[in-house]
């Protein structure tokens, strides 16, 4: 019978009844978007940051309970194991070779990689040309480059000491990338490159951050190849900083719709009960004790606000797909949590609004009101 009175009044009332559930559930809508952001923006953003680079680099090191580096193909064992895990983990790998060279009769470090790893892991470097595309073309850092006053669509031949023949190579690009790789030379690899004098090291870009990267280097540890892995703190404190900023602006946005939402709900709700002013008057005189049409008032805010929560919650999901896909590239995740973290923002602030209601109610007099007053 409650309920039956408590539908049969809102239908009554259908306009304010509206204008209330529209503004409801467009906060619900919108509480659902930030909540659910909030809650993916962390992993999505980390996985859609991967394509802005390494975010780890590995090296080998010796230690006591590390057997000693051997030479030639055995020494490609550890660099398998560390890719073949890096993989599982969901993490890019590239492998580089150093060498100590000589351009123009100057020391520099030859590095060699694989064009499209080198690619993906390096793609916030400011090239004037292009990259290398062929095992005869080489990339050089700036400040190497003002040096040695190399330019694009030069040559450079490049000398070792352990080898009688030199390497000539076309200069396709000249780049910068603000730390000690403008200082090299980066070739395609070859088969040819490695000698017992090479440097091996590794570019990872892991998901997850720093506590996945630590996991991947205790599993190395674990496994002894000797590798350890140190995170590139630079970049995931810029991935951290972004991170809050993002969560901040969210927020605040909550804030603003919360404030906004309250009050357009307020008002409603309130000329809701001026307009039926006479009718709850008439509930009164007819022996309706003052709790009890305060208990209807709140009864029927709060079945304003579940009804909205639910509504509101497909919206605000959609939004959030929208808005991660059109800024991440990627889908969203609904949750549970979201929704009763936005079904509670709703029904307490339809339960505030309908208390105020109450209040400006239950303070009408009702002889006043019944003579028309």
């Amino acid at each position: 019978m409650f309920l039956r009175m408590i539908r049969q009044s809102l239908v009554k009332n259908a306009g304010v009844t509206a204008w209330s559930l529209a503004t409801l559930t467009a906060c619900a809508a919108l509480a659902t978007m930030f909540f659910t952001i909030s809650m993916d923006v962390g992993e999505k953003m980390s996985s859609s940051l991967r394509s802005l680079g390494a975010n780890a680099v590995a090296y080998h090191v010796q230690s006591r309970t590390t057997p000693p580096r051997s030479r030639g193909a055995a020494d490609f064992s550890p660099w398998t194991a560390l890719k073949e895990l890096s993989e599982s983990r969901g993490a890019e790998f590239l492998r580089l070779d150093l060498r100590v060279g000589s351009l123009q009769d100057t020391p520099a470090a030859v590095v060699a990689a694989d064009a499209r790893g080198l690619e993906r892991m390096t793609p916030y470097w400011a090239l004037k040309g292009r990259r290398a595309a062929g095992p005869d073309e080489c990339m050089v850092g700036r400040r190497l480059a003002e040096a040695l006053k190399l330019r694009p669509g030069m040559t450079a031949d490049i000398q070792f000491a352990e080898r009688a023949e030199g390497g000539r190579y076309r200069v396709a690009g000249v780049f910068e990338s603000g730390d000690e790789d403008e200082d090299r030379i980066f070739v395609l690899r070859k088969q040819d490159m490695r000698d017992r004098n090479t440097f091996t090291y590794a570019l990872l870009s892991v998901p997850g951050g720093e506590s996945d990267i630590a996991r991947i280097d205790e599993s190395l540890d674990s496994m002894k190849t000797g590798i350890r892995i140190k995170p590139l703190r630079q970049v995931l404190h810029g991935e951290q900083a972004v991170l809050k900023k993002i969560n901040l602006l969210a927020g605040l946005a909550l804030l603003a719709v919360l404030v906004l939402s309250s009050l357009g709900v307020t008002a409603a709700i309130l000329s809701r009960v001026v307009e039926r002013r006479k009718e709850l008057a008439l509930l009164q005189a007819l022996g309706a004790k003052r709790r009890s049409v305060a208990v209807f008032l709140l009864s029927e805010g709060a079945a304003m606000g579940i009804t909205a929560a639910v509504i509101g919650y497909g919206i605000g999901n959609l939004l959030a797909q929208v808005v991660m896909r059109e800024v991440f590239r990627v889908s969203v995740t609904p949750h549970l949590t979201a929704f009763l973290a936005a079904s509670v923002v709703t029904v307490v602030m339809a339960l505030l609004a309908a208390a105020v209601a109450v209040r400006q109610a239950l303070r009408m007099e009702t002889a006043v009101l019944l003579k028309g007053e």
